[in-house]
């Protein structure tokens, strides 16, 4: 038999990346584009809408955060799944708090009709939201795999049976 004892953490951190990277995904890559591909949506008013987005998205990543790095402190799982989170969670810090204000304020003269000239800044962002996503992914796949991996030793299982 399998160790189940960690079953439903490793579980559990698999539906939270889950979770986080359909969050990711809807948000950053699907709705962000399609919002300006909208021909009668005005650039400043894209904008705006793209500033409250990812603010309030910004704050729902730092309780996905959380949750995920609670459930690994809990479960220990491998220290791929460990160190995947941890760097996350980085990634999401860094955003929040340098990449998301510069972005705002660049946003904010844009909207005022004094656009800044062009930065890396929004190509940063794109690519950390593309490593999160591959970490989130790696995340999720790893913890299912650690629910349901079989015992190492074969004849664990078989001792187990054996001596109760």
């Amino acid at each position: 038999m399998p160790d189940t004892s960690r079953r439903p953490f490793h579980l559990s951190i698999s539906s939270v990346a889950i979770l986080w990277l359909g969050l990711l995904l809807g948000v950053s890559f699907i709705a962000t584009p399609a919002k300006f591909a909208a021909p009668t949506l005005t650039l400043p008013v894209a904008l705006d809408v793209g500033r409250v987005t990812f603010s309030l998205f910004s704050k729902i990543e730092w309780v996905m955060a959380a949750l995920l790095l609670l459930n690994v402190f809990i479960a220990k799982p491998s220290k791929t799944i460990a160190g995947a989170t941890l760097i996350a969670g980085l990634i999401v810090l860094f955003q929040a708090l340098y990449l998301l204000p510069m972005l705002d304020e660049r946003m904010t003269a844009a909207i005022a009709g004094s656009p800044q000239p062009s930065s890396v800044h929004h190509a940063i962002y794109v690519w950390l939201e593309a490593t999160k996503a591959l970490l989130l992914a790696t995340i999720a796949a790893m913890a299912i795999l650690g629910a349901i991996r079989q015992p190492a030793d074969p004849s664990a299982s078989y001792r187990s049976r054996v001596t109760a």
